[in-house]
């Protein structure tokens, strides 16, 4: 009989036992599912964005006339640019076909087109050519100025001789001119450009 009541007690404390280890068990997982905490906040802001402008000035002398070009002869006019953006510019030149050329007139033409400056030394094409576009200024800092050089040559060959003038000639008279359309680009050198305050 005391051994069966040993049995008995036995049973009676493994069950107890494991009853205690189910109930702790929940308790660490009831206390391992609430550990997590979720902190939130917001703020209202307001940004404004302010974007660089990249401009230059129309030179008011881009309509001088060169007058009076004879065979043989050159003739050239100062340009001043200034930069009227807000950040450094790279600016570029580009000639278009020269417009008002006598009729007849070879290819390559007897007009020889021309600029020259700082960044680009001399460039120079016939005026029939459409040359791409050439730097003629790098980092040209806000509110700052450059000059470039146009330059108009004939060939001495254009006037021809006394007895055989050639449409040159011809067209050489109080007048006669031809237009270079030109057109100034301007670049931002670098793309830290956007500010935010």
């Amino acid at each position: 009989m005391r051994l069966s009541m040993n049995k008995r007690g036995m049973k009676g404390r493994i069950v107890a036992l494991g009853a205690t280890l189910v109930v702790a068990g929940g308790l660490v997982v009831a206390a391992g599912g609430t550990t997590g905490a979720y902190f939130s906040d917001s703020n209202l802001t307001s940004q404004s964005s302010t974007i660089a402008r990249v401009a230059i000035n129309t030179p008011q002398s881009s309509s001088v006339a060169f007058s009076n070009l004879l065979a043989g002869d050159s003739q050239s006019r100062i340009f001043t640019v200034t930069n009227t953006g807000t950040v450094p510019a790279n600016i570029f030149i580009k000639r278009y076909p020269v417009t008002g050329l006598p009729s007849g007139d070879s290819s390559p033409s007897k007009l020889s087109v021309g600029f020259t400056s700082a960044a680009s030394g001399l460039y120079s094409d016939t005026a029939d050519a459409s040359p791409a576009s050439v730097l003629i200024a790098s980092s040209v800092a806000p509110g700052a100025s450059f000059t470039y050089t146009l330059t108009l040559t004939l060939d001495s060959s254009a006037g021809g001789t006394w007895d055989s003038p050639t449409n040159w000639n011809a067209a050489n008279g109080d007048t006669f001119s031809v237009t270079v359309p030109v057109k100034l680009v301007a670049a931002q050198v670098s793309a830290g450009w956007q500010t935010i305050t």
